[in-house]
């Protein structure tokens, strides 16, 4: 007696492309950003690059590059390792459908304030001035914190 024995295989493809000032890195209907390859520095990363949403913001693409603005998309879910490390941010808006945040992806920026959603996973050392400590220890609400002679101040959002 035969016995036929089935695999199963999983390919996973990973397309890098330059898109107007990103490289990006395509994996089957999804955007991650690789890298910031512009010069601006108030930036509104796109919803979608070649017709598919942009959802990560993938380690280091945006680090070191004196931005003063960024509005993220709420199609992103993920910011990776240092993604925004390095720059002249001071209102961070985190969109509602992000769910993790990586090892400093946005330490060395001079944040007062920082709007976020609720039970989003931070790293540690995520932001500076111990903000993802607070947000731990205080329920992960989401609302807008407010950074004001070293403590950080929560509003809830309207």
């Amino acid at each position: 007696m035969k016995k036929l024995i089935y695999c199963l295989f999983f390919i996973h493809i990973s397309i890098y492309a330059q898109n107007n000032d990103f490289q990006i890195e395509i994996n089957t209907d999804v955007v991650s950003i690789v890298w910031y390859h512009g010069t601006d520095t108030d930036i509104t990363i796109p919803n979608t690059l070649i017709n598919m949403p942009v959802v990560n913001i993938l380690p280091l693409a945006f680090a070191n590059k004196q931005i003063k603005t960024v509005t993220i998309p709420d199609t992103v879910i993920s910011i990776g390792d240092g993604a925004f490390i390095n720059n002249q941010l001071t209102n961070i808006n985190i969109p509602l459908n992000v769910i993790s945040i990586g090892y400093r992806a946005f330490a060395g920026n001079p944040v007062t304030t920082i709007t976020i959603g609720y039970n989003i996973r931070l790293d540690i050392q995520a932001f500076d001035y111990n903000f993802p400590q607070w947000y731990n220890s205080t329920g992960k609400h989401a609302g807008i914190y407010t950074l004001i002679s070293g403590q950080w101040i929560f509003s809830p959002l309207p």
